[in-house]
């Protein structure tokens, strides 16, 4: 399902409050063939892989998101919905964060206004006052904020949208001074839209048919800014509202100086750090490893390697197991060709005979090998040679294979 994305910040918001793959299975029915949700992405491969939610949100990732909610429940996204100020009747559905849900376009700028005001909720109102003919004031609207967000998690969500339109896919609603927002579109581009924000003002735009709902598809439309049509195959929130939105915005604050968003209070940098995961311990199988590590955040690169073990066997990871890293870094998955590989016998003269185990052991942990050994004594009329190895069988430089023993040959004077 393709969905519309601007309930995002809402579902980034209740994680944060708290704190890919495609099919996820539902404690309900999700489909009529059962309880499995396949999630689409609009980009298709081009948006598969791991990503941070910074990412997913500002790329418009349907799997991100639909995972997000699956981890933190949907009755989560409902709460916070209703207390940044969508006050229609919400379903905890899994895909309420991709559009599941009918929300009016006031709503959500009353939502997103909260966001902009770093937490802090004005309820919507349509009278500001009523004045007689005499100029006595007869009402006036009290506004009365409240924090229904922490400063901290508002802001944190703030700077994420902010980059949806420096470079996400909101970048054609672009109007020269400090924003910030976020696109979302509908299955089959029934209908598309984009919220966003100044520091002073809020506008949602949407565009569908309202009594029945169709593909927004093959139509040209006038872009007054630019002074000419433009044609739409396929309607996304990025593509129709949001130049939209720029085209309203641009006259709107025209009697706004441009002001930026206020400083991040202390305590936000905490929702930006990426956390920390543990490389796991190997699987035998490249894939039950490289699933691991994706588990908990890791990406995996495949390196094959000769080995004396079966085709397709981990060998092991770069960094090791127990190595702690931040999630999005890579770990390399090294894995057997099933080629034994051809390895030269190394130069052990001059060693010691009581290191000999040792040696041999370490060069064979090194190369992946099993190794033997045997020590064998020969007569040497040089005192330096005593004790010590003075040649091997294979030769230095012959190759040597696993499970073969080697031959040391140790001097002894008579």
């Amino acid at each position: 399902e393709s969905g519309d994305r601007a309930g995002n910040p809402v579902t980034l918001g209740s994680y944060w409050d708290d704190s890919s793959p495609a099919v996820i299975e539902c404690d309900s029915i999700c489909t009529k063939d059962g309880n499995f949700w396949t999630v689409h992405n609009a980009g298709g491969p081009s948006a598969q892989g791991l990503r941070t939610l910074e990412s997913g949100t500002y790329n418009s990732i349907n799997t991100v998101y639909a995972r997000l909610v699956d981890a933190i429940g949907a009755e989560a996204v409902v709460e916070m919905a209703h207390r940044l100020g969508i006050e229609s009747a919400l379903e905890p559905l899994p895909s309420i964060t991709l559009g599941a849900m009918v929300v009016s376009p006031l709503e959500m700028s009353a939502a997103y206004s909260t966001l902009a005001n770093f937490g802090s909720r004005v309820d919507t109102y349509l009278i500001e006052r009523i004045t007689a003919a005499d100029g006595t004031v007869i009402y006036e609207h009290e506004v009365v904020p409240r924090q229904v967000l922490s400063e901290q998690v508002a802001a944190a969500v703030v700077g994420v949208m902010r980059k949806v339109v420096s470079n996400g896919t909101a970048t054609k609603a672009q109007i020269g001074r400090p924003q910030a927002g976020k696109t979302g579109t509908a299955t089959d581009s029934r209908d598309a839209r984009f919220v966003g924000y100044v520091p002073q003002l809020t506008t949602s735009v949407w565009v569908g048919y309202a009594d029945t709902p169709s593909p927004l598809e093959d139509f040209t439309v006038w872009n007054d800014i630019e002074g000419s049509e433009q044609y739409i195959r396929k309607a996304f929130g990025g593509t129709l509202p949001a130049p939209i939105w720029r085209q309203f915005m641009t006259y709107a604050t025209r009697k706004l100086a441009p002001i930026d968003f206020p400083d991040d209070p202390s305590g936000t940098d905490v929702y930006r750090q990426t956390p920390f995961t543990t490389v796991p311990e190997l699987s035998e199988s490249t894939k039950d490893t490289v699933d691991s590590l994706f588990a908990i955040g890791l990406n995996a690169e495949i390196v094959s390697l000769p080995s004396v073990l079966p085709e397709g066997t981990v060998v092991g990871t770069v960094p090791l197991a127990g190595t702690l890293l931040r999630q999005g870094s890579t770990v390399i998955v090294e894995e057997s060709n099933g080629v034994a590989p051809v390895i030269a016998m190394f130069d052990m003269r001059g060693i010691d005979k009581s290191q000999v185990g040792a040696v041999i052991s370490q060069f064979a942990s090194d190369n992946g090998i099993s190794l033997t050994w045997s020590l064998v004594e020969v007569t040497t009329s040089s005192p330096t040679q005593d004790g010590v190895v003075v040649s091997t069988l294979p030769a230095v430089g012959t190759p040597v294979m696993s499970g073969q023993n080697i031959v040391v040959r140790i001097g002894k004077t008579p």
